[in-house]
């Protein structure tokens, strides 16, 4: 995944959150990004980010930050998880699914 600043201005990373509820009913029950070890952190049943910024982490101008995200099943079945990422120049999401 890639958190890209397309502003001109610097973009403070303000947290991470995900859900499994998206957005149907206008209210989605929220987690917080959990960390597991010293890079790895929980972005939904079965889905983790690796090296994922510190919160209040900042983005310059036209810069970017990959993140490598990992899809680690426990069980056959369908998985999905719709991880959100907050900064002071909004929000976007990015729906994962395995």
């Amino acid at each position: 995944m890639v958190v890209q600043n397309v502003g001109s201005t610097d973009m403070r990373i303000t947290g991470y959150a995900w859900t499994l509820n998206g957005f149907e009913n206008g209210n989605p029950e929220w987690t917080n990004v959990t960390e597991n070890s010293a890079t790895n952190y929980t972005i939904g049943p079965s889905f983790y980010a690796m090296d994922l910024p510190a919160v209040d982490s900042i983005v310059g101008p036209g810069q970017s930050i990959t993140i490598n995200l990992n899809f680690k099943p426990y069980a056959v079945g369908s998985y999905h998880s719709l991880f959100q990422i907050w900064s002071n120049g909004g929000a976007q999401y990015i729906l994962l699914a395995g």
